[in-house]
């Protein structure tokens, strides 16, 4: 992977959700990285994704970190925020003073549906409620990651219901600009999801591409572009005896 690194493997097959998920490469540069794997308590899950601009070797070797992390350390159920910080400590010893980094992690926790998440930079996760058809932004943004970084990373927690999605984008698909200099942006984004058919997790990600891909009139983004969407499909898990 020449320009960034993405996971490579199908995500795990998890009762009760469903997932659809997209990585394109950029023109110009690339750091994005993502994975969805299942924790050592079963009913457990979590999401990652980063986004890293620096140049060079150190956009690879800051993915290389996070996926080492993740498969790692993620899997013995740290809160969110805890991970990050560790990741944080590991960039500490080989980020360049250029470099850059957006992180999100996430975990759900099928005995309650309960998703805590950390966020730091300029990662745009949203959750659209089936209920009453809302769509937010998810609180507790830390500041991007760079070097002696001094943010104060937090864990939010929200409940998911029955149909609720996450959507979860890298900063590559915001910060594409067309022609006329303009950037996608948070908007054009809400506008994509509210406008997507209500059914089908690949319907609402082939809207937002679809729409980013005509914001910029088919030229591609200059960095690379991460998109996830998870929606809850079925709240009843039997548990063991």
């Amino acid at each position: 992977c020449a320009s960034a690194c993405w996971r490579l493997t199908p995500h795990p097959n998890i009762s009760g959700f469903e997932f659809s998920n997209k990585f394109i490469p950029g023109l110009a540069s690339g750091g994005d990285y993502f994975d969805i794997f299942e924790h050592e308590d079963r009913f457990k899950f979590g999401i990652l994704l980063s986004s890293a601009s620096g140049f060079g070797m150190s956009s690879l070797l800051l993915s290389i970190l996070l996926k080492l992390t993740g498969q790692m350390e993620a899997r013995k159920g740290l809160p969110p925020h805890q991970l990050l910080e560790n990741i944080v400590r590991e960039l500490e010893i080989t980020a360049d003073a250029k470099d850059q980094a957006s992180l999100f992690y996430g975990v759900v926790d099928k005995k309650n549906y309960d998703f805590s998440y950390s966020i730091a930079g300029n990662i745009q996760a949203l959750h659209y409620s089936y209920a009453n058809s809302k769509l937010i932004q998810l609180e507790g943004h830390a500041p991007i990651i760079v070097k002696g970084y001094q943010g104060q990373l937090t864990t939010q927690t929200l409940n998911l219901n029955s149909q609720d999605r996450l959507i979860i984008c890298s900063d590559g698909l915001l910060s594409a600009p067309n022609a006329q200099g303009e950037f996608f942006g948070g908007e054009r984004l809400y506008r994509a999801i509210l406008r997507a058919p209500k059914s089908g997790v690949h319907a609402l990600r082939n809207e937002i591409l679809f729409r980013h891909n005509e914001f910029l009139e088919n030229t591609g983004a200059p960095r690379d572009v991460t998109v996830i969407v998870a929606e809850v499909k079925d709240k009843v898990i039997k548990l063991a005896k």
